[in-house]
């Protein structure tokens, strides 16, 4: 087979291009184009190697259309046809060098348009200093970058690629890339947020966002997914600040002033206080083992974690039906325990309007008694009121929540410290004494201006809501079903302490019995009290809707 007046192109654009210039895939390809007719020589493939697969000495990068290339020349083709000798190699000499080898060894010819001709013994010396040239280049180039980007850390500037989401950038022909908050995503981060701190976990956020249509914080039509929603949620971005990686130091650090303090270089989208609550509610879900769990208001079931076997104490389990038709499944609740002729269990439907009326109704009696007692709050009233309702006044608000975000900030930098002085040994015990001393003295002053200002003033109209419906407390429409499913459960978890469900035979297939499904003699319910609404508010289980740790009971 003749080959002597066939070509093939070699074609790879530059990850990092010292020269400045944009050197596409489509110029590259029209001058090599050039340069075979010049040459009477007739193309008959093409090697595209891509965007930025880098050829240089700081990448082991696997290059297949490079590799193809050289493995036909002199046998598909007689001449090999690339833009420059640096789209070829930037390893130097021996790179050059075995890439000549290969071409003596096969037969065959290399052509660039910056003058490299196998065929001609001068050119192939000029080959080998133009490939050093390349590699001395590139060494200058990379050093060049890195020193911009030192620059740019050491003043806390945008070193490039794609910002956190909740924010973009604005790019300059004469001035560095400036980061600004994407006034869009802002408000779903801040969406995000509360959920978060309403209850939500990160399943249940990022399920929402996802029916929603919110692209994820990969791009258009991405969807999202828990970790997506974590990632988001613990990026010091949100409230200003900007972690760097250095070539010493692969663990990203906050960007500091020279005194060693964190500045902040963007503008925040959430408060300090509500990020370092996010990041604190995360630290508390999870269980013994480092795994994540979730509260009971997390469950993906309205009582999961509630409900319990009378006879057994075992957890009843909570499991939807798939079905073609969606709005057709039915929820059940069941023990598997083998106590029983079959397994102790209840519809959804009927134990869960059953078992939120009867709490909605513990709220009504404890409104009651509240108003007797001439507007004296009930702390199981109040528990819920902070966490979801409480109110300040606007400038009252704002100050606490930077106080608030202060406070935890220095408790984990104070944490942070403890660490690096007993468990890493990374700083003296003079260094640690000092710091220790300063953040001690700083936490002081902060928690010093938090008693002065008055405490959260609990609103319950939203209580008198909730009851004011008559006899249809839950129904549709009621104030409790315009309420989202993680509010519901957060309720519930500061109201009721634990739901006994008594064993009644299903009776194998078919309608089930009435008695089954007559939730009154069946249900027994242990509300929360005053003495352990506090520490029963904070239960964890795990995904399955089981107990993990039962909390030892206050006396009533």
């Amino acid at each position: 087979m003749d080959t002597s007046k066939t070509a093939a192109i070699y074609l790879r654009r530059s990850a990092i291009d010292g020269s400045g210039e944009d050197i596409s895939i489509t110029y590259q390809r029209e001058s090599c184009e050039r340069l075979a007719k010049g040459q009477g020589l007739e193309i008959v493939k093409v090697f595209n190697e891509g965007d930025g697969q880098a050829a240089s000495i700081f990448k082991n990068n696997e290059r297949p259309e490079y590799e193809g290339a050289l493995l036909g020349l002199g046998r598909e083709y007689g001449t090999l046809i690339a833009y420059s000798v640096d789209r070829l190699s930037r390893k130097g000499m021996k790179s050059v060098g075995e890439m000549l080898e290969v071409t003596d060894k096969q037969g065959g010819r290399i052509l660039t348009n910056d003058g490299l001709d196998t065929d001609q013994s001068s050119s192939r010396l000029v080959a080998s200093f133009m490939g050093e040239l390349a590699y001395s280049e590139v060494k200058k180039t990379s050093e060049r970058v890195r020193e911009s980007k030192n620059q740019k850390r050491k003043s806390g500037k945008h070193l490039g690629g794609v910002p956190p989401y909740g924010f973009k950038a604005i790019r300059h022909v004469d001035a560095p890339t400036e980061v600004v908050v994407d006034q869009e995503q802002a408000k779903v981060v801040q969406m995000m947020a509360d959920r978060y701190l309403a209850g939500a976990s990160f399943m249940n956020i990022a399920n929402w966002l996802n029916e929603q249509g919110i692209s994820g914080s990969g791009g258009d039509h991405s969807r999202w997914s828990h970790k997506t929603v974590n990632g988001v949620l613990s990026n010091v971005a949100l409230i200003g600040y900007r972690r760097y990686k250095t070539r010493t130091n692969q663990t990203p650090e906050l960007y500091c002033d020279e005194n060693g303090e964190p500045v902040k270089v963007l503008e925040p989208i959430i408060s300090d206080a509500e990020f370092y609550r996010i990041q604190k509610m995360k630290g508390n879900r999870k269980t013994p083992t480092g795994k994540q769990s979730v509260t009971y208001g997390n469950s993906s079931t309205l009582l999961g974690g509630f409900l319990k076997c009378a006879i057994t104490g075992q957890s009843l389990i909570g499991s939807r039906r798939k079905r073609k038709d969606p709005t057709t499944s039915r929820l059940k609740y069941f023990c598997t325990c083998g106590e029983h002729e079959d397994r102790n269990s209840v519809w959804g439907e009927d134990v869960e309007p059953h078992v939120v009326g009867l709490a909605l109704m513990y709220v009504s009696r404890l409104l009651k008694e509240a108003k007797d007692n001439e507007g004296e709050p009930s702390p199981i009233l109040d528990e819920v009121a902070k966490r979801m309702t409480a109110q300040f006044t606007p400038e009252q608000l704002g100050r606490r929540e930077e106080l608030e975000g202060q406070l935890l900030d220095l408790e984990s930098r104070k944490s942070k410290l403890v660490a690096d002085y007993y468990r890493d040994g990374k700083i003296s015990e003079e260094d640690f004494e000092q710091i220790e001393s300063q953040l001690s003295m700083k936490m002081d002053t902060v928690d010093a201006e938090l008693r002065t200002l008055p405490k959260a003033q609990s609103d319950f109209s939203m209580f008198e809501d909730l009851v004011s419906a008559g006899d249809d407390l839950v129904g549709p429409g009621s104030a409790w079903d315009q309420l989202e499913t993680h509010v519901q459960k957060m309720i519930l978890l500061c109201l009721l302490d634990e739901v006994a469900i008594t064993y009644v035979p299903r009776g194998g297939k078919g309608p089930a019995p009435e008695e089954w499904r007559d939730m009154s003699p069946r249900v027994q319910i242990e509300f929360v009290t005053a003495d352990n609404v506090v520490e029963l508010s904070t239960r964890n289980m795990d995904r399955g809707g089981r107990m993990q740790e039962r909390p030892k009971k206050a006396s009533a």
